[in-house]
């Protein structure tokens, strides 16, 4: 009882001390390009249904396919739904096994145990924090009807080697393409390589939508059928539409540097005055299927739709990538900089260094021996708590809960360690005093 207080106190110091921060670092930007007239335009779509905004979704659909290739894209109110209904489509279910990257998401264990089937968990590859054709293949059976190959921090994975084994083995292979939004191996992008391919647009995600995902596929007769599918589905409520557009407003002011750490001050004052009855919240997120419990009852439909006015959001999010991404791509430059001045290219994975590969960075991810010591000094300006993947399945209570089994993944479990994230989505303004931060944060591990 004693340790409890004790460590809710610690908790509310460090909520307090940020609350006082000029500047501190974490992994979502909030919608601050969004002006008034754009905010007022999303706001009166919020509670529509999908066959009214139905131009408007198909429209966002169209133009997040244009950033991948020749295919065509199908939207549902989050990846993981997309994931879903894929399998279920395939008719994936009790007996099959499905093959997962370890340095994951609860979510997408959870839609393979959703459907029945068995969640197979492989190795990552430590030059791409991607998936590894040599784990897959030891994981291999059977009973394998997906293979899952995830691309990390917007990085490509060894995808090419990987497709190639799949069609050798009449596997179906899907691209989690998730954390990696335009990277290409070659000027192939990322999604064109599998049968399919889920994106996210979660807030954490390289396009923002809040929350939300696509499915993407060159495969026309899967996309009409799961289009017909898709339209079948239930949409949010209109209450939880409200909370998300409120979120989404808040999260515009509120999540940048100069603000960041009053974020953690006032969701604290939010849940204390929920529990204490002052405050009925609607969450926004959809965090009820986090979890390795099945059956499962969120509080939300599972699969759904994903809402009108994000798909408007994603329209503005669209409008702004092709200079976003520049953008990314100059501040990998800038750290990479930064590690051959302090002569530590070996920390890196060997990604960074492969001229095959255009990186579209999400995170800066590299892995560090005093990982530990390196977190201690960079708490003071950025959300170390939120780095990727300080376990092998994230978002989980216990990993074991969805059939992960330790030491099964070396890699994954020795990465979890040792690995240090740095910003990669952050306003223009803010790019030159994020670099002096982490050029702080080594200066002084070096004293």
């Amino acid at each position: 009882m004693l340790y409890k207080i004790g460590k809710k106190l610690q908790n509310l110091i460090k909520i307090f001390k940020l609350l006082v921060k000029k500047q501190y670092f974490g992994f979502n930007q909030g919608h601050y390009f969004l002006n008034d007239s754009q905010l007022r335009e999303i706001g009166k779509l919020v509670g529509i249904t999908n066959a009214e905004g139905a131009e408007i979704v198909a429209q966002f659909e169209k133009e997040f396919s244009g950033l991948i290739g020749e295919g065509s894209s199908i939207s549902f109110a989050s990846a993981r739904m997309a994931f879903y209904s894929l399998m279920k489509q395939l008719g994936i279910t009790k007996g099959d096994e499905v093959i997962l990257q370890a340095a994951n998401c609860s979510v997408m264990a959870s839609a393979v145990l959703r459907i029945g089937a068995t969640p197979i968990f492989a190795d990552f590859d430590p030059d791409t924090f991607g998936s590894s054709l040599k784990c897959i293949k030891q994981r291999v059976n059977n009973k394998t009807k997906m293979i899952v190959a995830q691309h990390s921090f917007g990085i490509p994975c060894r995808i090419e080697e990987i497709a190639d084994y799949a069609k050798e083995n009449n596997i179906f292979l899907l691209e989690d393409c998730a954390l990696t939004l335009g990277a290409a191996i070659n000027g192939k992008l990322v999604g064109n390589w599998g049968n399919a391919a889920i994106f996210s647009t979660d807030k954490s995600k390289p396009i923002n939508t809040f929350i939300g995902g696509l499915l993407y596929t060159r495969n026309t007769h899967l996309l009409s059928e799961l289009k017909v599918y898709r339209d079948s589905l239930p949409q949010l409520s209109e209450k939880h539409q409200k909370a998300i557009f409120r979120e989404i407003r808040f999260e515009k002011v509120y999540y940048c540097p100069d603000k960041y750490g009053s974020v953690f001050f006032i969701k604290y004052v939010r849940k204390l005055l929920n529990v204490i009855g002052f405050l009925k919240h609607t969450s926004p997120q959809l965090s009820d299927d986090y979890t390795g419990t099945i059956p499962f009852s969120p509080a939300y439909p599972y699969p759904a739709k994903m809402p009108c006015f994000l798909a408007m959001v994603g329209l503005f999010e669209i409008e702004r990538w092709y200079d976003e991404s520049k953008r990314r791509k100059k501040l990998l430059s800038e750290y990479i900089t930064i590690f051959k001045k302090k002569k530590i290219m070996h920390l890196l994975p060997r990604a960074y260094m492969d001229q095959a590969l255009e990186i579209v960075p999400l995170r800066f991810a590299f892995i560090h021996l005093e990982a530990n010591k390196f977190r201690k000094v960079a708490s003071n300006r950025f959300d170390t708590e939120a780095y990727w993947f300080l376990k092998p399945i994230v978002a989980c209570l216990e990993p074991k809960e969805l059939g992960y089994v330790y030491g099964s993944c070396h890699e994954v479990e020795r990465a979890t360690d040792l690995i240090i994230n740095f910003p990669c989505i952050i306003k223009h303004e803010f790019e030159e005093a994020l670099i002096q931060r982490v050029i702080e944060c080594f200066n002084k591990l070096e004293r």
